[in-house]
C-alpha cells in the first residue's frame, strides 16, 4: 500500500491589507517530512509505503499573493505526479486559506489532486475547525476530519485519525462519502471555545455520532469569521456509508449548534481595553491576562496596532507587560542602540494605518535577542521598558501563546500584575497561570465586532450579521446544503 501525503496550510483574512507572500511560508519537502514532529504518528503505519510530497505552512495573515499560491500548488501537483502509482492521498490542510483572486484555494488544490490521481483513489483531508468548507472540497474526498477542541489540543490526533481512516478505507475496500450541511452562523472562535458551555456540550456529541451505524467520522466546523466569502459559515460534516444516517446526523449536529448560538459567549468578562484595565486594578491576584483581541495574530491580525500600548502608557500602568508589537524598523533601531540603551522610536501603526498611526515612544532596551530560529516565528526581538510598562517588540508578526515564547527574553509572566497579549482566547499554558482572564473588545482587522467589518460576499442571512430570521436543518429527503 502506497500513500502520498502533504499539504498547504494558512489562515487568511480578507480584512488584513497585507498580502501573505511565499517568503512567509516554511516549506518542507520530500524526505524532510517524515522526521517532522507534525507527522510522528506515521510511525504507527510501518506496513505502509509512505510517500512524502510537500508541506507548506505560514502563520495567519492577509490573502496569499495569487502568484505565490500558484507556485506552491504547482510544485505540490508536480510532486504528486512524480510519486507515481499510489493507493491513497492524505492532504494536511487548514480550511481557512484565501488567495487573492482565488477564494477557495483548498478546493482548487483538492480538485487538481483528484484530476491527477483519478476518480478511484481515496483522498483524506484534515482541517482546523476554524475553517470554511466548500462543495468542491467535500465532493472530491472520501475522508474528512477536523479538530474538536478550541484552544486546539487535538491537532496531532486529528491528523492521525484522517490517516488511520484512509488506511482502513484502502485495506477494507470501503467506499465512504462525505456529507456537508451548512449552518447560517458565522462566529469568531472566541465565542465557540470548547472548554466552556455551550460548545463544550455541543462538541461532546461528536464521539457519539461516530458510533452511529453507517457513520465513520463526524466534524463540526465553526468556520473562519474574518473571510468575506460565500463559503464562510459553520458546517456539520459526516463521513459514512449510509446516506440517510449521515444526513440525519448532520442535521442533529447542525440543530444543536443553531440552538446554542444565542448562548455562545467568551467565557470570560469582556469590555473595552480601558474597562479591562480597571477590572485588573480591582483584582487581588496576578497576573491578570487581557486579550487585545482586535489585533490577534493567530486570527490573521496585522500585529502592529498600538492603541492598547498607548493606553497602558497614558494611564501610567505599572508592572505591566505587552506582548507584542511587530515592527522590523523599530527592531533595527533597537539593535543599533544596544541592550541597556535608551532609544526613541515610532512604534507600530505601519500595516493598517486606518487603525492608528505609529506611536512615538522613548524607552530603555532591557533585553535584545537575535532571531532564535525555528520553531519560533518572532525574528529578532527585544524588551523595551517605558515607565512601568514592558513591551515586547518583534521583527516578524507572531503571537505569544505559550511560555516558551516568553522564555526567549527570560520573561516570567507571573511576576507582572497585568499581561496584555495580542490574542483572543488564552491558549492552555497562559490560561493555567492566569489569575484572571479578560477579553478586550478592541478594534482591528480581526475585531470580534463583526458588524464593523463590512461583509459584501458572505451568504445572507447569516447570524449574527442578521438576527431576525428562522432556520432549521432540512427534513429527511430535502436538499441539505446552505
Amino acid at each position: 500500500m502506497r500513500i502520498a501525503y502533504g499539504g498547504i496550510s494558512c489562515e487568511n483574512t480578507t480584512f488584513n491589507p497585507v498580502l501573505t507572500r511565499l517568503a512567509d511560508f516554511q516549506i518542507i519537502r520530500g524526505d524532510e517530512l517524515p522526521p517532522n514532529v507534525r507527522y510522528g504518528f506515521l510511525a504507527d503505519h510501518s506496513d505502509v509505503d509512505l510517500v512524502p510530497l510537500l508541506f507548506a505552512r505560514s502563520g495567519p495573515g492577509g490573502p496569499i499573493d495569487a502568484g505565490d499560491y500558484n507556485t506552491m500548488q504547482n510544485e505540490f501537483l508536480d510532486r504528486l505526479c512524480a510519486a507515481g502509482s499510489i493507493d491513497g492521498l492524505y492532504l494536511d490542510l487548514h480550511g481557512a486559506m484565501y488567495a487573492a483572486g482565488r477564494p477557495d484555494p483548498e478546493g482548487d488544490l483538492i480538485r487538481e489532486c483528484r484530476a491527477v490521481v483519478g476518480p478511484d483513489i481515496p483522498i483524506a483531508i484534515s482541517l482546523d475547525l476554524h475553517g470554511n468548507v466548500s462543495d468542491t472540497m467535500t465532493d472530491n474526498v472520501q475522508i474528512a476530519t477536523a479538530y474538536r477542541t478550541a484552544p486546539h489540543d487535538d491537532m496531532v490526533e486529528t491528523r492521525a485519525r484522517a490517516v488511520a481512516l484512509l488506511v482502513r478505507t484502502i485495506t477494507e475496500d470501503l467506499k465512504p462519502v462525505v456529507y456537508r450541511l451548512g449552518i447560517p452562523v458565522l462566529f469568531p472562535g472566541e465565542l465557540t471555545s470548547t472548554i466552556h458551555e455551550p460548545m463544550k456540550s455541543v462538541y461532546a456529541m461528536l464521539p457519539d455520532v461516530d458510533r452511529q451505524a453507517g457513520v465513520l467520522n463526524a466534524s463540526l466546523m465553526v468556520g473562519f469569521a474574518w473571510t468575506d466569502s460565500p463559503i464562510a459559515m459553520a458546517n456539520a460534516i459526516v463521513v459514512g456509508f449510509d446516506a440517510a444516517a449521515c444526513r440525519a446526523q448532520c442535521a442533529r449536529i447542525a440543530a444543536a449548534y443553531w440552538e446554542a448560538r444565542e448562548a455562545c459567549n467568551y467565557g470570560v468578562r469582556d469590555g473595552s481595553f480601558a474597562q479591562c484595565l480597571d477590572w485588573a486594578r480591582e483584582h487581588d491576584g496576578r497576573p491578570v491576562f487581557i486579550s487585545d483581541s482586535g489585533d490577534n495574530p493567530t486570527a490573521g491580525g496585522v500585529a502592529d496596532l498600538n492603541s492598547a500600548v498607548a493606553e497602558l502608557i497614558e494611564r501610567e500602568e505599572t508592572e505591566a507587560l505587552y506582548a507584542s508589537i511587530a515592527d522590523n524598523a523599530a527592531i533595527e533601531r533597537i539593535r543599533a542602540a544596544g541592550q541597556g540603551a535608551e532609544v526613541s522610536i515610532a512604534l507600530g501603526g505601519k500595516f493598517a494605518p486606518a487603525f492608528g498611526e505609529p506611536l512615538a515612544v522613548t524607552g530603555r532596551v532591557q533585553l535584545f535577542r537575535e532571531d532564535p530560529g525555528a520553531p519560533f516565528d518572532t525574528g529578532a526581538l527585544a524588551l523595551l521598558r517605558i515607565g512601568g510598562v514592558d513591551i515586547i517588540v518583534t521583527a516578524h508578526r507572531c503571537s505569544f501563546t505559550d511560555l516558551a515564547e516568553f522564555d526567549l527574553l527570560d520573561i516570567d509572566p507571573t511576576k507582572y500584575r497585568v499581561v496584555a497579549v495580542k490574542l483572543g482566547y488564552l491558549f492552555s499554558e497562559l490560561r493555567e497561570i492566569a489569575s484572571l482572564g479578560l477579553m478586550a473588545l478592541t478594534p482591528g482587522t480581526v475585531t470580534l465586532d463583526l458588524d464593523t467589518l463590512g461583509f459584501n460576499e458572505a451568504k445572507r442571512p447569516m447570524y449574527p450579521l442578521d438576527r431576525n430570521f428562522a432556520w432549521s436543518p432540512p427534513a429527511p429527503g430535502e436538499p441539505g446544503r446552505y
